[in-house]
């Protein structure tokens, strides 16, 4: 059913702050479904299904938001949080053809259960007594120190390597915490979300199949009902989607990456009187930020202060900055409140949300 829309915010004197066509600092949460998926096999496939953790497939609707602080949950739920991982720590074998660095990759790969405490510690002791048979080493094999051994962490159907006829091995692992964002492929933990989105629910997408359709013109009235353009719409209720692993619950994985959001938005907050220059175009610079962030501070602006010339850009992956370009010759001071409006008004958005999961 079609829902009122959300206008643009209207145009006034220059550098005014307007009040949001929606309400940040109320946002709605709805249809909160968590769906465990559990697979049907023959029994021959029934083998290499996983033991401990199946996947889910989550979805929530909330109103009273912009396109920066959706886009922001699917970015960060599925690549930019600080997870848990094993870490091997020793790995000891007489088969010469094992290669550490790759196991210590497929290791640290292992989707794990993330209640599990910081510190624990897991041990491997495997052997092929073969003399002619190759033996793989599953991932079951790999039990934690000191603990009840039916009590699993990760699924035990994960081949971590492939033993020669008569040869052995010994390993042992520790849970750490690292940030997804890490560049080198065995301190990245894997992912606990995937196939995330964020679907505008009160706008109408373009047809490129019907190119004789005709855009009518629509006034921006706070009272109409209709589906606007997608070029044309400010949406403000999103389906949130995505998938889990299992290996954490979907109410603690969406607060984990709501607060997460949260404290990179309140440290972006004690950077703006040290980085926004004066001059004919003012630079906001925040350093070791991705686009989430920045998608945040440019809906935000866009919001508040329709009328503002300015742009926000991502620069090189390598130093990892965003730059807020604001070209209007706007007094210091009032850079500083409006950025300081924008992420104030994200911030409490996002912990509204966090409060009503």
């Amino acid at each position: 059913m079609a829902t009122p829309a959300a206008s643009r915010p209207s145009k006034s004197a220059k550098g005014t702050p307007q009040s949001a066509v929606y309400n940040l600092q109320n946002p709605i949460v709805e249809k909160f479904e968590d769906h465990e998926i559990v697979p049907h096999c023959s029994p021959e496939f029934q083998k290499l299904l996983p033991t401990v953790f199946n996947v889910h497939q989550c979805s929530l609707i909330i109103r009273g938001i912009n396109q920066g602080i959706a886009n922001a949950i699917r970015r960060a739920i599925s690549c930019e949080l600080i997870l848990k991982q094993l870490k091997m720590e020793e790995f000891v074998t007489n088969d010469r053809f094992l290669q550490r660095d790759l196991i210590l990759k497929r290791i640290a790969l292992i989707p794990i259960n993330q209640s599990i405490h910081l510190g624990a510690r897991f041990e491997l002791s495997a052997e092929n007594p073969d003399k002619s048979i190759p033996l793989d080493i599953k991932s079951a094999a790999l039990v934690q120190s000191g603990s009840d051994t039916k009590t699993r962490q990760f699924n035990e159907t994960f081949t971590l390597f492939t033993l020669a006829p008569k040869k052995s091995a010994k390993m042992n692992a520790i849970v750490v915490e690292a940030p997804q964002s890490s560049t080198d492929p065995a301190d990245t933990p894997p992912s606990v979300a995937f196939r995330g989105t964020a679907i505008p629910l009160d706008q109408r997408p373009i047809d490129q199949f019907a190119p004789n359709e005709k855009e009518p013109h629509l006034p921006y009235n706070d009272t109409a009902v209709y589906l606007k353009s997608s070029s044309l719409s400010f949406p403000h209720d999103f389906l949130i989607k995505f998938g889990t692993n299992g290996n954490i619950r979907t109410a603690d994985l969406l607060k984990m990456t709501l607060s997460s959001i949260v404290s990179r938005l309140e440290r972006t907050a004690k950077l703006i009187p040290q980085t926004i220059n004066t001059g004919e175009v003012s630079v906001l610079a925040i350093p070791n930020e991705t686009n989430t962030i920045g998608g945040i501070i440019r809906c935000g602006i866009f919001t508040r202060y329709p009328d503002i010339d300015f742009a926000c850009d991502c620069d090189d992956t390598q130093t990892r900055a965003i730059l807020i370009k604001i070209l209007d010759k706007m007094p210091l001071e009032q850079q500083k409140v409006m950025i300081g409006e924008v992420l104030n008004d994200a911030i409490t958005s996002l912990k509204k949300i966090s409060e009503k999961i």
